[in-house]
């Protein structure tokens, strides 16, 4: 009998007997299937009553919209293989149909291999029988299955854009393209900062950035983009960006990519210069210093380019390299040593500098002064004792001193002369150097037999004083002294600058301290003083004939070192320090005024000038005057690059790049 015949038979029996209601139920087991190689099963069960017989099952899905058979089952009693329909041919060779085993209750099965996109739809089954009330169908419910797709690793590292040159303060934009799954899943990014080793310093996560994506044709899962903006800063450089696939709210750890190491310029800054031997002052003649200076930047400071200066004289460098070395371990080496670094990139140079204070003093060292003093032809006394010759200097001298040759003297003129020594000692280890010239000059005086040091009244002077005219006149004016009739007169001081004005660079000026004695007083010493930082501090030392040693600027004064020459007076009556300049800096504008120290027969004493101004002009007689502060930040980088720009960039472009900077207004680039 053929297959049409058994149709037939079935449905006349079912037509004569009578049909009941059959239960069908379909089923997706897992109800999701992933894309690729999955096992899901699609079951269509049924259960009949007594009397009725299932002959066909049918599984349908929702096709462009509308239910269509994919696949016929058959039972035993229709002895035929389970066949897909052409609607439902898209799952040939993906799964497997396997008929149901009994008329009254089994299932027809549809076990996947494989998912694929178009698998995602509604399913319901139609199960044909027959029964007492003859032949029909009855219909399950409706089952779905979802296609779910995984993310894969992005398409490629982030590209980002500018890709070269990348300065600090420029914005980058970072790209990821890749495939984030189904359902649509995101991309999140992470910065992180980096030491040269490749150490990571700081982690950043960004996980607000928006990712766009687009369903692929052919494969059901999302296309997404995703970009990201950073401001570049001086700690990116080397830093990573990475891009990392997030899916079902799960960062997923292999899935990620990220850029390589990203190279950021920035200027030199942080410049540091330290010192070897770390003390705070070093003694002429000691071993050489070296200064070392050390900087940040990127790319990095060059050994050439790193420039030496001392202050005084910017315009002339002593090197170049990292390291400085002092081999002339000198007091005129004392100087605020400079030094410059430079880097550049992208067409532009930049340059920071900083400084330290080499601070060199004589060498401090006593000696023992060994002399014989007389107090009369015949007699004689040794004594020993301590001799500075200089400050902070000695030397060592023996000799024999004679406290007034030829002349004889009372009892109590013996006594005060063999006690001037060491009353002079005694005090010069605990005065000024001022103190220690007003002593000299009394020393001197005494010497010159000018002044007798005496612990009672001055007696009638002297029958056996010798013929010499200055001796002579000294002890009247002595004895006149003592009796009242001689008042004493004032020494006069004036200090001059010449001219007053100086202009900045190779200019002649001259600053002078005159003084003019009265009789009977000797100038020993001169000290000229300027006004620093608010206060008159000592910048040179000057002696008369009657001490023979050069004049000397001190350490307040090493900044006029190599700018300057020194001129001692020729007398002790009226005369002139000078000191002359030969080059004029912006320092020398002060005030300045001089201090003479004199010896009289009142004693040892000394006298003040006026005060002398000198005025510090620049080749325009204009000065700049901005109207509009600068902000401190802005201050500090001009005086930290004002070397660099002077000695190496015209006035117009320093004007342009400060401009803009942003350090000047429109308002002072036009006053400049």
């Amino acid at each position: 009998m053929s297959v049409k015949n058994v149709h037939v038979v079935i449905v006349l029996y079912s037509l004569i007997v009578g049909i009941e209601p059959l239960t069908v139920q379909i089923q997706a087991t897992p109800s999701d299937g992933i894309l690729g190689q999955t096992s899901l099963q699609l079951r269509c069960s049924y259960t009949a009553v007594a009397g009725e017989i299932v002959t066909g099952v049918n599984i349908q899905a929702k096709i462009n919209g509308q239910f269509k058979n994919i696949a016929t089952f058959y039972t035993p009693s229709v002895p035929l293989n389970a066949t897909l329909t052409t609607d439902g041919n898209y799952l040939s060779n993906r799964v497997t149909l396997t008929n149901p085993t009994t008329s009254s209750t089994n299932s027809a099965v549809i076990q996947f291999s494989q998912i694929a996109c178009e698998d995602e739809t509604e399913y319901f089954c139609q199960v044909a029988y027959a029964g007492s009330s003859g032949s029909t169908t009855t219909s399950s419910g409706v089952a779905n299955i979802n296609v779910t797709g995984n993310p894969e690793q992005p398409d490629s590292e982030p590209s980002y854009i500018p890709s070269a040159g990348i300065e600090e303060g420029n914005n980058v934009v970072f790209t990821c393209t890749g495939n984030v799954g189904k359902p649509q899943g995101k991309f999140r990014w992470v910065r992180y900062r980096r030491n040269p080793d490749g150490d990571i310093l700081q982690e950043t996560p960004y996980e607000s950035q928006t990712t766009t994506a687009v369903q692929m044709p052919g494969n059901c899962t999302f296309n997404g983009t995703s970009q990201l903006t950073l401001k570049m800063e001086q700690l990116d450089n080397n830093a990573i960006v990475r891009c990392q696939v997030v899916y079902q709210d799960v960062p997923q750890g292999s899935l990620y990519r990220q850029t390589d190491g990203i190279n950021v310029y920035y200027s030199v800054r942080n410049v540091q210069v330290t010192k070897s031997p770390i003390i705070s002052a070093f003694a002429e003649g000691a071993g050489p210093i070296t200064l070392t200076c050390t900087s940040e930047g990127n790319p990095v400071v060059t050994k050439t380019g790193y420039t030496w200066y001392k202050e005084f004289n910017t315009s002339v460098p002593l090197g170049t390299g990292p390291t400085y070395v002092i081999n002339n371990v000198v007091v005129s080496e004392t100087d605020n040593y400079i030094c410059v670094a430079q880097n550049s990139f992208n067409g532009q140079t930049f340059n920071m500098n900083n400084s330290i204070h080499i601070q060199i003093d004589f060498a401090t060292t006593t000696m023992t002064k060994t002399e014989t003093v007389f107090t009369t032809p015949n007699t004689s006394s040794s004594k020993t004792e301590t001799v500075f010759t200089t400050p902070n200097t000695s030397s060592t001298n023996t000799g024999t001193v004679f406290t007034t040759p030829n002349i004889s003297s009372t009892k109590t003129d013996q006594e005060c002369s063999t006690m001037v020594i060491p009353i002079l000692v005694a005090l010069v280890v605990v005065l000024s150097v001022l103190q220690l010239g007003e002593i000299i000059s009394l020393y001197i005086l005494h010497k010159k037999g000018i002044v007798k040091f005496k612990t009672g009244k001055d007696n009638k002077i002297y029958d056996d004083v010798n013929s010499r005219n200055t001796e002579k006149y000294v002890y009247n004016s002595m004895n006149i002294a003592a009796e009242g009739k001689n008042s004493i007169e004032t020494i006069t001081v004036q200090m001059e600058a010449t001219p007053s004005d100086g202009i900045l660079g190779q200019t002649s000026i001259q600053l002078r301290c005159s003084y003019t004695t009265v009789t009977g007083e000797i100038v020993t010493g001169v000290n000229m003083q300027a006004k620093i930082n608010g206060q008159f501090r000592n910048i040179a030392t000057f002696f008369t004939p009657e001490v023979p040693l050069n004049a000397s600027l001190i350490t307040d004064g090493n900044y006029l070192a190599n700018r300057v020459t020194l001129i001692n007076p020729t007398t002790s009556s009226t005369d002139s320090a000078i000191i002359q300049f030969s080059q004029i800096a912006c320092e020398d504008e002060k005030e300045y005024m001089c201090e003479v120290a004199y010896a009289s027969l009142s004693g040892a004493t000394s006298a003040s000038s006026g005060v002398a101004n000198i005025t510090v002009k620049g080749y325009q007689n204009k000065k700049y005057n901005p109207t509009v502060n600068m902000q401190n930040e802005h201050i500090e980088s001009l005086q930290r690059n004002y070397v660099k720009l002077v000695k190496e960039t015209p006035t117009d472009a320093v004007v342009d790049h400060l401009y803009q900077s942003g350090i000047l207004t429109d308002e002072l680039r036009e006053e400049i």
